[in-house]
C-alpha cells in the first residue's frame, strides 16, 4: 500500500495556474470583442442596405406617380396648407385631360407632416370625392418646414434666386409652362434620400385657364 501511495503521490497532478487562466481569459475576451464588432458591423450594413432600399422605393413611388400625372395637367391650383390632427396638411389640386368626353379628371396630392405620408385621389367633378389613397410614406419636410409643393407660373423668375449651377439653368431662365416643384426627404432610420424634382405641365402655358370645376 505504501508503494502504491508513493507512486500516486509522485505523479505530476499540477493544473493550470492563475496566470494561465488570466491569459486565456484575456485572449478569449479579445476574440469575443473582435467577433462582436464584426457581427455588429455586418448587422449595421444590412440595416443600412434595407433602409436605403426602402427609402429609394418611397422616392421612386413618388416620382412615378407625379411624373405620370403632372406632366399632362391642364390645370394646377396653388398649393394650400391647414392644420391636421397630427401636424400640417399640405394639398394641391390639379386636373388632367379626360380619357373620354365625360369631363376633366380631378386629382389631389396631399401630404401630412404628422403621419409623413403622401396620398393621392382622383374624381370626376360631377361625382363624389373619394378618400385619399396613400402611395408613399416616411417622407419628411426638407429642413422641417419647407412646403412640399410649389407652383411655378410661366415667366417666373424664381430660378434667379437659386444658387448658380444648382439648377443647371441660368438665373435669367423663365419657364414657358406651369411647373410644379415637389421636394421631400425620404427618411428611414439613419438613411435620408432627397426628392427635389420640378415637373412641367406640358398642357399648361401662360394662357391656360386659371380656374377649374375641380
Amino acid at each position: 500500500m505504501r508503494g502504491l501511495r508513493r507512486r500516486l503521490m509522485s505523479g505530476d497532478d499540477s493544473g493550470y495556474s492563475l496566470v494561465d487562466i488570466m491569459v486565456a481569459t484575456a485572449v478569449l475576451s479579445v476574440l469575443m470583442v473582435a467577433t462582436m464588432a464584426a457581427v455588429t458591423e455586418i448587422y449595421s450594413t444590412v440595416t443600412r442596405t434595407v433602409n436605403t432600399s426602402f427609402a429609394r422605393d418611397q422616392v421612386n413611388n413618388s416620382f412615378r406617380r407625379l411624373d405620370k400625372d403632372l406632366r399632362y395637367a391642364n390645370y394646377v391650383a396653388s398649393p394650400v396648407s391647414s392644420a391636421s390632427a397630427t401636424g400640417t396638411a399640405y394639398s394641391m389640386v390639379y386636373a388632367v385631360p379626360p380619357a373620354t368626353a365625360a369631363g376633366e379628371t380631378c386629382r389631389e396630392l396631399s401630404y401630412d407632416s404628422g403621419t409623413r405620408v403622401l396620398s393621392w385621389r382622383k374624381w370626376n367633378p360631377t361625382g363624389t370625392k373619394p378618400a385619399l389613397s396613400p402611395f408613399a410614406g416616411n417622407l419628411r419636410l426638407i429642413g422641417g418646414t419647407t412646403a412640399p409643393f410649389t407652383l411655378i407660373p410661366p415667366d417666373s423668375t424664381v430660378y434667379g434666386s437659386i444658387t448658380t449651377g444648382a439648377s443647371g439653368l441660368g438665373k435669367d431662365f423663365s419657364p414657358d409652362y406651369f411647373q410644379v416643384r415637389v421636394q421631400f426627404n425620404a427618411s428611414v432610420g439613419k438613411v435620408v434620400l432627397p426628392l427635389d424634382v420640378v415637373f412641367t405641365a406640358q398642357n399648361m402655358s401662360g394662357v391656360s385657364p386659371t380656374s377649374s370645376s375641380c
